[in-house]
């Protein structure tokens, strides 16, 4: 029940929305150089703290730790990496930290152990992408980069310190932000408004299509299928899109007939 905000040299701000109509500021920013995407790691533990980990322009990435009793104060304890360019978007997965390095393309961090000089670039496994890396999701194996003017770049991270770039997909506009779910690509794409792609094989996704917007900025799914646009012009745009981990069976069908039309065809009705 906490809303977490990036606020630039603030760093991150943090607010107790237990009540949505009433969020209580808990006086508390992070401080940053320039803050930017970050990701929470959660425990299985409810009980114990979680890891921020945020993306904070050309100073890298830093980590923060919380307080289980104050659950809105983040402890910084001098965690932190450098990248090898300006860092945007962060997730984990694994031990290892992946950072959408704009310039830089995609950068990964061995964070196996969140401890001072612990956290440190993997040399080998820095690979640059053709755009600016602005933003990334992963889903399975698979990073899927919001790759700015060069549209979607997608790695293969079954070795997690071997990155294998499989696929750059070129899209309309500026690639901004990125959300991957059950096998669809979201991709909040300035002018060109949101583009949909099916990435379940993601070594051949194939486009779905697009909504227009003016000027579309960050992308985020809901449980329930919503699909929920931010856009410097049109302000929340707010969509119904699929069901996610939908587990409910198809239901039966009781009028289906087929009709034979050649020996590698039919017509169904």
């Amino acid at each position: 029940d906490m809303a977490l905000f990036s606020v630039g040299t603030e760093g991150v701000a943090t607010f107790d929305v237990t009540d949505p109509t009433n969020p209580v500021d808990f006086n508390q920013a992070t401080t940053a150089i320039n803050a930017h995407g970050f990701f929470i790691q959660e425990p299985a533990d409810p009980d114990d703290p979680f890891i921020m980990v945020l993306a904070e322009d050309w100073k890298g990435v830093r980590f923060f730790t919380s307080d289980p009793e104050f659950p809105g104060v983040l402890a910084y304890g001098g965690v932190f990496a450098e990248t090898y360019g300006d860092a945007l978007d962060v997730q984990l997965k694994n031990g290892y930290a992946y950072v959408a390095d704009d310039q830089a393309g995609l950068t990964v961090l061995d964070a196996r152990v969140i401890a001072l000089g612990a956290v440190v670039k993997v040399e080998e496994a820095w690979r640059d992408t053709p755009g600016n890396a602005v933003a990334l999701d992963i889903e399975g194996d698979h990073i899927f980069v919001a790759d700015k003017r060069k549209g979607m770049a997608i790695f293969d991270i079954s070795d997690p310190v071997d990155p294998v770039h499989i696929f750059q997909m070129p899209l309309d506009s500026w690639a901004l932000d990125i959300e991957v779910r059950d096998g669809k690509a979201f991709i909040a794409s300035d002018d060109a408004g949101l583009h949909i792609v099916d990435v379940s094989n993601p070594a051949h996704p194939i486009y779905m299509g697009n909504v227009r917007s003016a000027n579309a900025t960050g992308v985020a799914l809901r449980e329930d299928g919503l699909v929920l646009l931010t856009d410097e012009d049109d302000g929340l745009r707010i969509m119904q899109g699929p069901a996610f981990d939908d587990e409910s069976a198809p239901a039966a069908i009781h009028h289906l007939s087929g009709e034979p039309l050649s020996t590698t065809s039919v017509a169904l009705t």
